[in-house]
């Protein structure tokens, strides 16, 4: 899988590295609200921060493709000090009680059979790539409102 990127340069950029930064770009047809927007100066500080989440919107697209309903089903991109990796949370939600308000409608052995263990992804920019292997994993979580 490869994204695109719009990069914003200021006036006087002589260079890539001269960016001001890096958006990933909408689908082909959106409106442009899929862009993000935070930026980074480098390509390679925006491809490292960025290739993950393009993994974890993989990876809930790939879900949402091969479940009937992926409610309470979500990726989310996990840094911790010896890597980063994308972590399929399967949520229960609890009000203050301890009573259930809210769980997924599809089975958890449904959600690891359709989860891959791994995903490679690319960015590519002006002849500059960056690839990255990201992890995946599937967690129970339980979440209570306070």
């Amino acid at each position: 899988m490869s994204v695109t990127a719009r990069v914003e340069t200021p006036g006087d950029a002589d260079s890539p590295d001269d960016a001001a930064g890096y958006r990933r770009r909408g689908a082909e047809g959106s409106d442009g609200e899929a862009d993000f927007s935070y930026r980074h100066g480098t390509f390679d500080a925006w491809a490292t921060e960025e290739c993950p989440r393009l993994v974890a919107d993989h990876v809930e697209g790939r879900l949402s493709a091969n479940l009937p309903d992926t409610d309470n089903v979500r990726a989310d991109v996990v840094r911790e000090e010896d890597g980063v990796s994308v972590t399929v949370r399967y949520t229960h939600y609890f009000d203050r009680d301890g009573t259930l308000i809210g769980e997924p409608a599809v089975e958890y052995r449904r959600v690891v059979a359709a989860t891959p263990r791994s995903v490679e992804a690319t960015l590519e920019l002006d002849g500059r790539t960056h690839t990255c292997q990201v992890p995946v994993s599937v967690e129970k979580y339980a979440r209570q409102e306070q």
